[in-house]
């Protein structure tokens, strides 16, 4: 044996037996068969995670839900229980990368299958109860308080809402109207009325909305609603407000490379998704009115392209395929509703309201209201003839009250895009036709028919036209109308309208209006003309309006010429506990003062505070009891936290998401933020509570040598021990040295100590007590031991 063969064997040697390793656990020799784990791509697109396969000889298959996974057809490959066997077929290639430990599959347009991708629009998505922000818990009074005196009388009026929050499920609420007056007649115009009492609970993942109390039947397009006192529960989708429920999925398609999909509405970019090879489905479009178009580009990893040109109808009118929404009611009919606290009618009726989506095309709708001496039952459906043609309605019912019978029938058509809109409605009713209604002694038209035609371009603004007519029994009406508004950029607005009954010459009227921006968007000028019956009139007005969330100043005057000439002017104050104003009203030589103030005063989280009226939804920003940080809503300024670290923002919208930040940088320098945004998304009647752990920090700079009075050495390790010798819940656990035998610690704990190691020694530091100390940063040369 020679030098060389001497010096070659070892090597060749050690690569044997690294092979007989790799042949025994089943990785790395092309001819190994057993249970092997790859790489498997498909068309270049790599799984993130290995797959286990069997290999005997050439044969090589994998579990039948893995190959799903890849998006591609396994109909016509052999299946064996739980595992299916690749097969070279048209359209389909694979190759096994020995060295790699890879299977590389390749398949045509044709072969890829398998659950298509979901692709939905920016935002929407559905809420869930757990992603609701932590409630606000407290009881408050909403008050608006309006004050008037004149020459001839003075009154006091107040509207007041009572509501609980956040303490058990659900809200409550209970109204009143309120009047005092000295008009000398303290019976008719004095007292107290309830208005609206009731119970609320939501429940978001279920779409479901219980009332118990007051509040309004449901209803269809075609029938009405009234008041009631009873039991309500409806399953809808008003709780999630991002979802558009009368969307559909707009494109199915597929990809035999890894891409990127961007949908485009109206030419603006509203998804964009990366795709793995196989189909995809754009679903849950954005909320458009209309016919309307959209584009999808597909980008594949080679950068070749492809525009799909889509054409959409958006309506509320419309359900997605699948998708139901319904409600119940039962309970008795409110009357003398604002003059009359309790008073019901005897009749105990039941409410059925119910809409479904058969198909993407068409929306089945019905109705029903029961009782003893009303039946009510209708149909009625929607369907979309196509984004070109508009969508087309018909609903039927019949209906009984007492001993009155009849039907109602009615069509409808309308067609919009972004620049015409065409609606056209027909309602037949027979004399003796009764809803619920009728309960209340309303009455019912015995035919109505309406067209409208609106045009918007930007050269000649927004021009509508429009009929009307309503036959009763006694008597006919008839009313056309035209109607043109133009923006001219930011310098001016113009509005018009005239309105004219075709029964009576001299029931028509018109108006003009201009409005002129000045100084800021909330500064303006109006200069209108009105002419009706009564004469005409000019008027001027100035106004300057307040912010909404934000404390401020807001004024507005007026004059008005004519017949009926008049003078007003009135000052606004929005504080962050409530909105004011002060205001004069003169009528040819009357005079009429008055003031107006809004808000709500009540326990928030133990807590008694005054704030704005709460509205539908309000947010409680806490700061720790840090004052005057300043809060932006949506990235606008929106004031400053209170002297107890809170900011109340009211008059928000329920079950959206609400961004929410604070500006850190006016914080001194001794105060940390661990994050400065969050999102907040508060329940329908209730508060969220968002709050950002804003802390004082007290800090020690230490000076440190060792016992020979060397600095100790740069990046020595240091941990922190409190008296007990454990490591610290809050303030800093472990640093380390710095240039100069410089530690840094924030709120060390008061007689712990800080261990210093490196590589040739160990040393502790006695911590300073910080209770003593006012100082903001302590400064201290000190020796380890």
């Amino acid at each position: 044996m020679t030098m060389k063969s001497i010096r070659s064997f070892p090597l060749r040697l050690s690569v044997f037996f690294c092979a007989l390793c790799f042949s025994a656990s089943g990785w790395g020799a092309a001819d190994d068969d057993g249970q092997l784990y790859l790489t498997v791509s498909v068309n270049g697109s790599r799984l993130s995670e290995l797959v286990k396969v069997n290999k005997h000889g050439d044969s090589i298959s994998m579990l039948l839900s893995d190959f799903r996974r890849l998006h591609l057809r396994a109909d016509d490959l052999p299946v064996s229980g739980d595992y299916v066997e690749l097969r070279k077929k048209k359209g389909f290639n694979y190759r096994y990368d020995s060295l790699n430990q890879a299977l590389l599959i390749t398949a045509d347009r044709a072969r890829l299958a398998g659950d298509p991708q979901r692709i939905a629009p920016q935002n929407a998505r559905l809420i869930r109860e757990d992603q609701l922000s932590p409630e606000v818990s407290g009881v408050a009074l909403n008050y608006n308080l309006f004050s008037s005196h004149s020459d001839h009388d003075s009154y006091l009026t107040a509207y007041t809402e009572l509501r609980t929050f956040g303490i058990g499920p659900g809200h409550f609420s209970s109204s009143f109207n309120s009047r005092f007056s000295d008009d000398g007649y303290p019976g008719e115009n004095t007292g107290t009325t309830r208005l609206m009492t009731y119970w609320n609970w939501e429940n978001i993942d279920r779409l479901l909305t219980l009332t118990v109390g007051d509040s309004y039947t449901a209803s269809q397009s075609w029938s009405n609603s009234v008041r009631f006192g009873g039991i309500s529960l409806a399953h809808n989708y008003s709780l999630q407000p991002a979802i558009n429920t009368s969307t559909r999925d707009i494109l199915t398609d597929t990809v035999t490379l890894p891409s990127t999909v961007d949908l485009y509405i109206q030419g603006i970019k509203t998804a964009s998704q990366q795709v793995e090879p196989g189909q995809f489905t754009l679903n849950t479009a954005p909320i458009l009115s209309g016919a309307g178009s959209a584009q999808v580009v597909i980008t594949d990893m080679n950068g070749q392209q492809r525009v799909v040109d889509l054409a959409l109808y958006g309506t509320n009118r419309l359900l997605t395929a699948g998708l139901t929404t319904w409600a119940l009611n039962a309970g008795w009919i409110r009357e003398d509703y604002g003059y009359r606290s309790f008073s019901y009618d005897s009749d105990f009726i039941g409410v059925g309201d119910w809409r479904y989506g058969a198909s993407n095309r068409l929306t089945l709708e019905s109705h029903t209201e029961q009782g003893e001496n009303l039946n009510n039952v209708g149909l009625g459906a929607n369907y979309l003839l196509s984004p070109a043609l508009g969508l087309i309605h018909g609903d039927v019912a019949l209906g009984r009250y007492r001993h009155d019978s009849g039907k109602q029938w009615g069509v409808g058509w309308q067609w919009n895009n972004r620049f015409l809109n065409i609606a056209l409605t027909h309602t037949q009713r027979e004399a003796g036709y009764r809803d619920i209604s009728a309960v209340a002694d309303n009455l019912l038209a015995t035919r109505q028919d309406s067209a409208f035609i609106s045009w918007s371009l930007p050269t000649i603004g927004t021009l509508g036209t429009s009929w009307i007519n309503q036959q009763y029994p006694a008597q006919d009406r008839q009313y056309v109308g035209l109607s043109w508004s133009k923006s001219f950029g930011r310098h001016a607005i113009v509005s018009s309208s005239f309105t004219r009954s075709l029964e009576a010459d001299r029931d028509k009227t018109f108006y003009v209006n201009l409005t002129i921006p000045l100084f800021s968007n909330r500064d303006y000028l109006t200069l209108q003309h009105n002419h009706d019956a009564a004469g005409s009139s000019e008027q001027i007005g100035l106004n300057h309006t307040l912010e909404s969330n934000r404390p401020g100043w807001g004024w507005n005057a007026s004059a008005r010429s004519g017949d009926n000439d008049s003078l007003h002017a009135s000052l606004l104050r929005r504080n962050t506990w409530s909105d004011m104003e002060l205001g004069f009203n003169g009528y040819r030589g009357e005079k009429d003062y008055y003031a107006a103030m809004s808000g709500a005063v009540g326990l928030f989280m133990g807590n008694l505070y005054a704030t704005r009226e709460l509205g539908d939804a309000f947010l409680l920003v806490d700061t720790q009891g840090i004052a005057g940080v300043p809060v932006q809503l949506e990235h606008r300024s929106v004031g400053k936290t209170d002297g107890n670290g809170r900011l109340f923002l009211t008059d928000l919208l329920p079950y959206q998401n609400n961004s929410v930040d604070i500006d850190a940088l006016n914080l001194p320098a001794d105060y940390r933020a661990p994050y400065t945004s969050q999102s907040a998304i508060p329940r329908r009647g209730s508060g969220a509570w968002v709050r950002f752990a804003i802390s004082q920090v007290k800090g020690v700079m230490l000076t440190a040598r060792d016992a020979q009075g060397q600095l100790l050495p740069f990046a020595a390790r240091v941990s922190v021990t409190d008296r007990r010798g454990e490591t610290p819940t809050a303030g800093t656990a472990s640093t380390i040295v710095g240039y100069d035998g410089a530690v840094y610690l924030e709120n060390p704990p008061s007689g712990g100590q800080a261990v210093v190691v490196w590589e040739n020694g160990r040393c502790a530091i006695s911590l300073p007590d910080l209770e003593k100390s006012g100082e903001a940063i302590i400064r201290r040369n000190t020796t380890c031991m």
